[in-house]
């Protein structure tokens, strides 16, 4: 049995996530939800296999210890891989447009979520023979391939920065403990077509030339870096999961 949480749960990448796991039976899959009580959440709840929901709001500091308690409630009480999903991006502006509400809510749900979470979950992947920290980031915060990018995404960009170096710092801090950052790819979520607005362009199009990949296929490109994710071999380091090359941090 191979227990894992995953949060953002509820659509795009995090539900497929949820999907694809929970059709293997040795897993059990706990899906971090804003709201339980939403339909989204309770069709998780109805898919084949041992799926458990649980609240988590990235944007709660409170929200990730009580669904450490709950877990433990139900008599789970070893997580084996945690994949950091949930994020937000409400804009992609340049510096002199970005406003110090917008930096402060990003960096709240996307750096400060995924370091409660392992806070309140440590405990729990201690338990495990083999743990492992995935974080959800992206090729956009990626400081040596910056002067690259198309994207004006300060908000978002300084954001997933800041998660990819709480990556680091737990698999320096925890050895034991596999951590990384992986890149899902330009996938067809609302997210992405969001960023690709932001160029003039349209994610269906980047879709059918290739350039874009669906949340099936990262999905199955992050479970399988989580299958193979090694101490010696990937923590501490910044992946893309379609096809595990490195990335630059």
């Amino acid at each position: 049995m191979v227990n894992y949480l995953i949060t953002g749960a509820t659509r795009g990448i995090g539900a497929e996530l949820v999907k694809q796991l929970a059709a293997d039976p040795k897993n059990t899959v706990v899906a971090g939800v804003r709201d339980p009580a939403a339909e989204a959440a309770k069709t998780l709840a109805q898919l084949r296999g041992h799926v458990i929901t649980v609240q988590i709001d990235s944007s709660s500091d409170s929200d990730a210890k009580a669904a450490a308690k709950a877990v433990l409630s139900r008599g789970i009480d070893c997580i084996d891989v945690i994949i950091a999903n949930a994020g937000v991006a409400s804009d992609f502006k340049p510096v002199a447009d970005v406003s110090a509400d917008d930096f402060r809510q990003t960096l709240t749900v996307n750096a400060v979520g995924p370091l409660l979470l392992f806070q309140a979950f440590l405990p729990l992947l201690k338990k495990s023979a083999s743990p492992k920290f995935l974080v959800v980031s992206s090729a956009i915060a990626s400081l040596g391939i910056q002067r690259q990018l198309p994207y004006k995404s300060t908000s978002y960009g300084a954001s997933k920065a800041a998660v990819n170096f709480l990556a680091l710092r737990i698999a320096i801090e925890y050895p034991d403990v596999v951590s990384l950052a992986l890149h899902p790819g330009l996938v067809a979520t609302d997210l992405a077509a969001f960023a690709q607005s932001s160029l003039g362009s349209k994610i269906e199009d980047a879709l059918s030339e290739g350039a874009a990949i669906t949340v099936e296929q990262s999905a199955a490109g992050i479970i399988k870096l989580a299958n193979e994710a090694a101490v010696d071999t990937h923590s501490g380091k910044f992946f893309k999961a379609q096809d595990g090359s490195e990335l630059p941090w």
